[in-house]
């Protein structure tokens, strides 16, 4: 038995004392803001404070722990106001964000030793951290700031920005009750009068007249956009493409919330996030989206009013009569609007360029951003199923090498282990060649 504290906690600890401490924060303690990267102390991710020094927990046992202070990303602020944190976010430090939680404990540790360190220093001490999205250059901008105790200037905008993950199904339910405007994209063939082509139709599963891009507005005036894209840690599918519409929309963005939409490709359509495609395919029809919006509601404002839709017009979440200026919100007017038909495509006006408030402005910051210096963005690793295994890969030291022999007997004694399997190499070029072991 061991006692350690862990961010300002007193535990007991009573498992093999060769377990690294990483596995007990995540495993045992469901701490999953330390992250797994390379099990060998190379890379930074696992990195958290042990009696105030930056230590890599995936190497570190359970047994060098006894008796000390662990203090993880969840423990460093609890609620993300730590200078190292601030300085992350003011600067827009992270894109997949996965290293970041290792990258601010390393960043935090030198601060606490150093409040003034050097351009050298900050180099020497960051060293150790990798960074596979290259974001060096901001990581080093920021430990520079949270030195000098400062709020950068480039500051991001829309931190009201609330980030759900639900289902669509259970979305749908909360906007039924909401009681105002519900949305689907219907994009009629991505209609040559709205849409340029850009190849979308070509890919598995192609673009779904109806690709369930929904949008909704409820009596207070929120708006609901759904996420139908996989998150790969550039910000497209649940920053950019949200923006798109929101903007298309005339929507505040402090007043946005972003649901994500389960994988589901027959219903969404392609939901590939690769090859740089997820903003070239949906540019288009996420415009027509928030477009079509836009006009429902001018035309239930106009109805309300008694007066030609042409004299309404959409300004940042309200809907103003330009004769007299009256204003409603959108929330106001969004059952009316519900109750309007779609507009085709020939009544859609896009916004001229010069007009947009968000789209190529970079005044929106990446909506994962408090979630990822605090710890609480979720990862592939992070979630947890019932009856969820684990498997452990023992990869040749050399590239293409292969397996000569091998004894599971020993592995197989260890409790919990079930099975060894061996994985037959792929040809070259192995890239886009997946073992067969993975179809």
């Amino acid at each position: 038995m061991a006692n350690v504290q862990v961010n300002g906690q007193e535990r007991t600890f009573g498992g093999d004392p060769s377990m690294p401490l990483m596995w007990y924060l995540r495993d045992e303690l469901g701490l999953t803001g330390t992250k797994f990267g390379c099990g060998v102390a190379l890379c930074g991710a696992c990195t958290v404070h042990i009696n105030g020094e930056a230590v890599r927990s995936c190497t570190t046992p359970m047994s060098d722990v006894a008796g000390k202070k662990v203090v993880t990303i969840e423990g460093l602020d609890a609620n993300g106001r730590h200078p190292v944190q601030v300085a992350w976010r003011n600067i827009g430090v992270p894109q997949c964000g996965y290293c970041q939680t290792g990258q601010i404990m390393n960043a935090a540790a030198l601060l606490a030793k150093t409040p003034a360190p050097t351009d050298a220093e900050i180099d020497a001490a960051m060293a150790g951290n990798l960074c596979r999205c290259g974001c060096y250059q901001r990581i080093h901008a920021a430990v520079r700031a949270a030195s000098r105790g400062r709020e950068m200037t480039h500051h991001h905008r829309f931190s009201g920005l609330i980030i759900h993950n639900v289902s669509r199904r259970d979305m749908l339910k909360g906007i039924a009750t909401a009681g105002g405007l519900v949305l689907a994209a219907q994009i009629p063939g991505l209609q040559p009068a709205l849409a340029y082509p850009t190849g979308a139709e070509q890919m598995p599963d192609g673009v779904r007249t109806d690709p369930h891009i929904f949008l909704s507005i409820a009596k207070d005036g929120t708006v609901t956009i759904v996420a139908a894209r996989a998150e790969m840690g550039t910000g497209a599918a649940r920053t950019t493409l949200p923006m798109i519409i929101a903007d298309e929309l005339e929507a505040n963005f402090d007043r946005v919330r972003i649901v994500q939409g389960e994988g589901d490709e027959k219903k969404y359509g392609n939901q590939d996030t690769d090859g740089s495609r997820s903003v070239r395919h949906w540019l288009q029809p996420l415009r027509q989206c928030g477009a079509s919006a836009r006009l429902m509601l001018e035309q239930a404002a106009a109805k309300r009013w008694n007066v030609a839709v042409g004299e309404v017009q959409a300004v940042q979440h309200e809907l103003v009569h330009k004769p007299t200026g009256r204003k409603l919100g959108y929330g106001e007017v969004a059952e009316e609007a519900a109750a309007l038909p779609t507009p085709t495509a020939d009544q859609i006006r896009l916004k001229d360029p010069s007009a947009f408030r968000y789209i190529g402005k970079g005044n929106v910051a990446v909506v994962d951003l408090f979630d990822i210096t605090t710890g609480r963005a979720i990862y592939g690793q992070d979630v947890m199923r019932p009856g969820l295994k684990f498997a452990v890969i023992a990869r040749s030291p050399v590239v293409g090498g292969t397996i000569v022999s091998y004894d599971a007997s020993a592995a197989l004694k260890v409790p919990g282990v079930e099975k060894v399997v061996k994985i037959d190499p792929t040809p070259a070029p192995a890239k886009f060649n997946p073992s067969p072991a993975w179809r």
